[in-house]
């Protein structure tokens, strides 16, 4: 699909699968007071402020069903509904006719070399390679994630490509001052912090 921004400027945008963690990311940065403050893991702003560009100025996002179980999961604490219903509202979910057999297969082949020496990190690996496994199956141009392990174990393992949020922000290559595809609204606490996030 080619979708025009910004007037004459003419991009191609395909979709993008994001893990939970990037997921997470992009609420921290649409949560009121994220920009008033330092952010706490201040080696992270840089991808947490690349999702929000993705978001606001490409719509590149979806969510996999897998993406969709994490967060349903972790949506008992008041936070996690939070992300839950950004998820419902703003992200498209795809995958969701997928032949489950077919995903666990692939899921299975890729596990067999992202599985983890520690085991309590071993579910954690499962989901990843599921996230990868339902984005092959649809489709998808890659996935976001932040995950060295996953980067490393798995990119030269698919036919997508795997990369950081501020990895792909780069690759567009946005001429500075284009419009945001989507803005947020008047009453919206970004609204006061744009010259942070403002391409």
């Amino acid at each position: 699909m080619v979708k025009s921004i910004g007037g004459d400027i003419t991009v191609k945008i395909v979709n993008w699968s994001l893990d939970a963690d990037i997921l997470n990311y992009l609420f921290e940065t649409i949560e009121p007071g994220y920009f008033s403050r330092p952010d706490p893991q201040p080696e992270l702003s840089m991808e947490r402020l690349a999702i929000l560009r993705l978001f606001l100025y490409t719509q590149t996002v979806v969510a996999t069903p897998t993406v969709r179980g994490q967060i349903e999961a972790f949506s008992q604490t008041k936070k996690g509904k939070q992300v839950e219903n950004l998820l419902n509202v703003l992200l498209p979910e795809v995958g969701w006719n997928l032949d489950p057999t077919l995903v666990r297969g692939r899921a299975d082949e890729l596990n067999a070399i992202h599985r983890s020496a520690n085991p309590k990190r071993n579910e954690g690996c499962y989901k990843d390679c599921e996230i990868l496994a339902e984005a092959e199956s649809c489709d998808l141009r890659g996935v976001l994630t932040n995950d060295r392990s996953f980067l490393n174990r798995l990119s030269s393992k698919t036919t997508l490509l795997m990369k950081r949020p501020s990895e792909l922000w780069v690759a567009i290559n946005l001429p500075k001052g284009v419009a945001p595809v989507q803005s947020p609204r008047y009453d919206n606490p970004l609204i006061a912090y744009q010259s942070q996030w403002v391409w």
